[in-house]
């Protein structure tokens, strides 16, 4: 919705390998439209060769930690006064695993190859995983400006300590977060300019007057939504158990909406062993829109269904190692430290208490979030108004 508000139409450049954007065409289709173009083509022979090589660096130090490893290990001992060789060893190994980073290193040819072009000026992308960081480094080292429109929270760690990178925020309470989690000297600009696609959500289903919430009978069942996320297996299972434990078969009917990253092998065994589980793999929104309540650990899912009018708890057992999401620092936002905790909940659960709920959770989204009609077109004219791009001193 951006890219279409732009005067002049941007160049997307596919960073993904073509066979994975291939299975994902279906999904992204609407590039189609801009004649997308893969990254790929922006490499040279000699970055081609320089890839090969890269790519043997990273398997020789995968396999022998001959080379980077000794150099980590001897600075942060000599710093610490610490014996840590088994340590960075295994910490060098289990990064160079991750395809990701690796694939991200592998970029760094093409992609300064395509910033050091004069008629490249700015670049927008949607996340700061090891592909968007590798892309706001090379941007950075080429004085490309940097625009990040995250899907939902996005990280506190910075982008890249010497970047200028723009980051558009869902709304006042993601700004104040930052401020309070991300060092003074290491701020990067966040503008509260929201997320199109959550005022479509509101805009379709927040004031719809026959919402399953008030309609439904008091004799009949709860629907509950439980949205997973790509973690831990373990983890996982244990928070499905937690909810099926807590809600009983003749008082709840439970969804399960796997994430779809996610291996579906886990919840059909659940389905198929329990009368009241239903599995579902689309058509999320209108499940939510329907449904009394939902559940998660800490997605983005929920404040996307607070958006939809459909209250919305957390369960996270498992902080700090999973982080709770800024939605859930408000007190309208429910967080459930413990599976004592969550049934105290569900055994106190009825009409009038989810009503409450959904009342304060919207009085709460519309009081810190962005949802005006026209936020494409908001962000859109800012991106292209900005002008450090032409004088990245200003």
């Amino acid at each position: 919705p951006v890219v279409r508000q732009f005067t002049t139409s941007p160049q997307p450049i596919i960073t993904e390998p073509s066979w994975y954007y291939a299975l994902q065409s279906e999904i992204k289709a609407s590039l189609n439209e801009f004649d997308p173009v893969n990254i790929n083509q922006y490499v040279s022979v000699s970055g081609f060769l320089g890839q090969i090589k890269d790519l043997g660096i990273i398997m020789n130090e995968l396999l022998s930690t001959k080379s980077f490893t000794p150099a980590l290990t001897a600075a942060v001992e000599a710093e610490f006064d610490l014996y840590l060789e088994s340590t960075i060893r295994g910490i060098v190994r289990s990064t160079l695993s991750n395809t990701h980073l690796v694939r991200a290193l592998l970029l760094r040819r093409p992609l300064q190859t395509l910033f050091s072009a004069d008629h490249t000026k700015k670049v927008i992308i949607g996340a700061l995983d090891p592909v968007g960081r590798a892309i706001v480094h090379e941007a950075t080292e080429h004085s490309v400006q940097v625009y990040h429109i995250p899907h939902s929270v996005a990280t506190t760690s910075p982008p890249y300590i010497e970047s200028d990178v723009v980051q558009f925020v869902s709304g006042t309470m993601d700004t104040q977060y930052y401020e309070q989690a991300v060092p003074h000297d290491r701020w990067w600009q966040w503008v509260p300019a929201g997320r199109p696609y959550l005022n479509d959500l509101a805009e379709q289903y927040g004031n719809t007057e026959d919402n399953q919430l008030r309609c439904r009978t008091e004799n009949s069942r709860f629907k509950l939504v439980i949205a997973t996320q790509p973690l831990e297996r373990r983890i996982v299972k244990q928070f499905v158990e937690t909810v099926l434990s807590s809600c009983s078969p003749d008082q709840f009917e439970l969804i399960i909406k796997p994430h779809p990253d996610e291996d579906y092998e886990l919840y059909e065994e659940i389905e198929s062993e329990h009368e009241n589980v239903h599995l579902i793999t689309d058509n999320l929104y209108e499940a939510i829109a329907e449904s009394d309540l939902t559940v998660t650990i800490s997605s983005n899912v929920g404040i996307e269904s607070v958006v939809i009018g459909t209250p919305c708890v957390c369960y996270n057992a498992y902080e700090p190692f999973i982080l709770d999401q800024t939605f859930g620092f408000a007190d309208e936002v429910p967080i459930f430290r413990s599976a004592d905790e969550f049934k105290k909940f569900v055994s106190h659960l009825d009409r009038n208490k989810l009503s409450q709920l959904r009342s304060q959770q919207q009085t709460f989204v519309e009081e810190n979030y962005c949802l005006e009609s026209d936020i494409a077109t908001t962000i859109a004219s800012y991106i292209q108004s900005d002008r450090r791009a032409e004088n990245p001193e200003s």
